[in-house]
């Protein structure tokens, strides 16, 4: 078996796989992106003891995430641990298209 070859060729398949993986990544921050397409944020609030959902927003981006950091701070505050905090994707109402 001649030994001299294999770290070229170990070499060769670890910048392929540093090559995929790059587009593998890069193609995952487009899909992040596509899925990320709205028109802003709204902060959910869920007491399963009581059932109770609230939503506040929209928000932008960095917005939202203050909003649900300082609900979530008055929520432990308020000793009410149980209480999920959650940010979800908004999208205005589209305007029926004339058919």
């Amino acid at each position: 078996m001649d030994h001299e070859h294999a770290p070229e060729a170990i070499d060769h398949a670890d910048a392929r796989l540093a090559t995929e993986a790059v587009t593998t990544d890069a193609e995952w921050v487009d899909t992040e992106v596509a899925l990320d397409d709205c028109d802003g944020y709204v902060v959910v609030a869920v007491d399963p003891q009581t059932g109770e959902v609230d939503a506040h927003g929209p928000y932008g981006g960095l917005s939202a995430v203050h909003a649900a950091e300082d609900m979530r701070a008055v929520f432990l505050r308020e000793e009410l641990d149980d209480v999920v905090v959650r940010i979800v994707r908004w999208h205005e109402p589209q305007a029926p298209s004339a058919a």
